[in-house]
């Protein structure tokens, strides 16, 4: 049987692998294991909300309807797509393990004795959320293993600091702000009103007042913690990026559209430097190395899915309501 070759590009790293959408061999593989459909579906499973999202935003859909898995957007399939991810998160995952056992830090485990072990602990988590914490330990585990081979010297580290974005070398910080969510007129407007603010108002007499001057729209209270903010939180990533770096008393365009901030108090967020933090450097340097290395297993990666593989996993998805 002919193959027919697609090149996919990890969106987790930025690395290659490829994979073979019809093969000879009489099982799914990737490189030289063997690998059943629930495998990808445990990672469908995990990247299923966030493909309707992404075509959902993209075609302007306001509601999913029980065929949405069965249909194509602009010649595009939410199926295909999901196989894909899941795709790249499966072969993440067992780069991760491949990485482990090289370096002694964990033994080998087929995806049955996985699920076992999942189904002996009566966790509380799905089982791509167990695989992917376990993945999380092994990566930390991988990471301090690197670090003690390597040695790094201090110029080496230096430079890893020296190299991150300034937003990464920056302490906690704190910010207050009034959210003005849905206004449609000018920046310039807001930032009169701003400066017609006492700077000797509390926060709930300045919420108050901001109330007071936009009677027409809702003015909300807005608090940020850079510390309590998950990494999967673009929204407050980018907003607390946005409103760390500016000023006191300044009003900012937020995220979205018409959505401005003004910006009550802020605390921390200075800007450090090598000597004050020398673990970010060493953080830096490691994350370089590890995603270098699994770089390197990812483009030699081969991925060869049977057609019967691919119509079991899509028949799944499409035989369920979103």
């Amino acid at each position: 049987m002919k193959k027919k070759i697609i090149i996919l590009s990890s969106f987790l790293i930025g690395a290659i692998f490829v994979l073979v959408i019809f093969t000879t061999s009489q099982q799914s593989m990737i490189n030289n294991e063997a690998i059943q459909v629930e495998e990808l579906i445990v990672y469908g499973d995990k990247n299923m909300n966030r493909v309707a999202k992404q075509f959902s935003d993209q075609n302007n859909l306001t509601s999913f309807g029980k065929n949405f898995w069965r249909k194509t957007y602009n010649g595009k399939s939410p199926t295909q797509e999901l196989l894909k991810v899941a795709t790249e998160d499966l072969v993440q995952h067992k780069m991760i393990k491949q990485l482990a056992t090289e370096l002694e830090i964990a033994h080998s485990q087929t995806f049955g004795q996985e699920k076992k072990e999942w189904q002996d602990q009566k966790s509380s988590l799905t089982l791509w959320q167990f695989l992917d914490a376990k993945d999380q330990q092994l990566q930390d585990q991988i990471k301090e293993k690197l670090m003690e081979k390597e040695k790094p010297t201090q110029k080496e580290l230096r430079q890893a600091f020296e190299q991150l974005d300034d937003k990464y070398k920056k302490t906690d910080y704190f910010v207050e702000a009034i959210e003005i969510p849905t206004f449609s007129g000018k920046q310039a407007e807001l930032e009169k009103i701003a400066e017609a603010i006492s700077p000797n108002l509390s926060y709930e007499e300045t919420l108050l007042e901001w109330q007071n001057k936009l009677p027409n729209l809702v003015i909300e209270s807005y608090q940020l913690k850079s510390a309590e903010i998950q990494k999967e939180d673009i929204y407050s990533l980018s907003v607390g990026e946005i409103l760390s770096e500016k000023a006191v008393g300044t009003v900012v365009k937020g995220y979205h559209e018409n959505q401005y901030f003004y910006i009550f108090n802020k605390e921390g967020g200075q800007l450090l430097q090598f000597e004050e933090a020398p673990q970010f450097g060493k953080n830096a340097y490691i994350n370089t190395r590890y995603k270098e290395k699994l770089a390197t297993y990812q483009q030699a990666t081969k991925v060869d899915l049977l057609e019967k593989d691919r119509e079991k996993f899509f028949q799944n998805y499409q035989n369920k309501n979103s």
